[in-house]
């Protein structure tokens, strides 16, 4: 199997900066709470399938217990609130910290196995933290709902925004770091060929373990903000529901690239959202699309701007751009 490009090239930087712009002056140009509660979701699921693609995507880690970590750091920053009194941007902090803590700890035993052994686990550990959260009713008052207070006062979700926008910038800045460092080419031989890796004298544990702690910090950061964001926290924060959504935007938008997760974010929050208005046939036709993405753009959607790219400058795209 060839080596599948990580990232887009120098000719990107340019488009890059000019979405990264467009996307900072957004909402001082369009004055709509409803488009920007959608953009605030999205750049959520961003960050988290961002994350989340470092492990399946460059590591080919089947970690399916991702959504464990994001409702870690939300109950971590919302009960430090709640019950202690602390700030909310410390408490995020810190829930951020609890996730890191608490995939440390399983990853001790997890990473020792290969294979779907990973996704068992993983899974079943996210399930048994929900399951947790739902009968201690005492501390997180399980279904009925924690009411957490917001970070900022008022009802504007600007502030918000730029909060998220900006845990995005630094969540791309270290996945970045990552891919095109040493640890991304240790991360690369680790998927393609896990006994190779292995034989040539790559500490494979140790590898999965720096990923899977640094993705979980993230993850949980963004868990805090969303925590205080939405007000209202219930154990389906780390629901199935979640991991499923994160792993059709990831294949949507294309896994193992810089710019699939973000791609299939927005592109899925927005398409289901707008979809609504069709009732009971918006399921259909969600469906559909993400089918026929999935058949005949096999890198997704980032997959496909590569393609199109390399068909306009009158080339063949090779493995690694498919």
């Amino acid at each position: 199997m060839g080596t599948r490009r990580v990232g887009p090239g120098g000719g990107w930087g340019v488009g890059v900066f000019a979405i990264a712009l467009a996307m900072a002056i957004f909402p001082v140009v369009v004055n709509d709470a409803y488009l920007h509660h959608l953009m605030i979701l999205s750049l959520i699921f961003a960050i988290l399938v961002s994350s989340w693609n470092v492990l399946f995507g460059f590591m080919g880690v089947f970690s399916f217990g991702h959504q464990a970590f994001f409702g870690v750091g939300a109950y971590v920053s919302a009960l430090l609130a709640v019950k202690v009194g602390l700030t909310p941007w410390l408490g995020c902090v810190l829930g951020g910290v609890g996730a890191a803590a608490t995939s440390l700890v399983i990853s001790w035993p997890t990473f020792r196995l290969k294979g779907p052994y990973v996704s068992i686990v993983t899974l079943a550990f996210a399930e048994v933290l929900r399951i947790i959260c739902s009968n201690w009713v005492d501390l997180t008052r399980g279904q009925l709902g924690l009411a957490v207070p917001p970070l900022f006062s008022g009802s504007s979700r600007i502030p918000y925004y730029y909060v998220v926008f900006f845990l995005l910038i630094v969540t791309m800045g270290v996945v970045v770091g990552l891919v095109r460092s040493s640890f991304g080419l240790a991360a690369v031989a680790i998927r393609e060929a896990q006994d190779a890796a292995e034989s040539l004298g790559i500490d494979v544990v140790k590898y999965k373990r720096v990923a899977f702690v640094v993705t979980s910090f993230l993850a949980g950061a963004v868990g805090g903000v969303y925590a205080h964001y939405i007000g209202i926290l219930t154990p389906e924060v780390m629901g199935l529901n979640v991991i499923f959504s994160m792993l059709v935007m990831g294949l949507f938008g294309g896994i193992g690239t810089l710019a699939g997760p973000i791609l299939g974010a927005f592109a899925l929050t927005f398409l289901a959202e707008y979809l609504r208005e069709l009732a009971s046939y918006r399921f259909l036709i969600y469906s559909l699309i993400i089918m026929m993405v999935v058949l005949f753009l096999p890198g997704g959607l980032a997959g496909g701007i590569r393609r199109l790219q390399a068909y306009i400058g009158g080339r063949t795209p090779g493995w690694g751009e498919r």
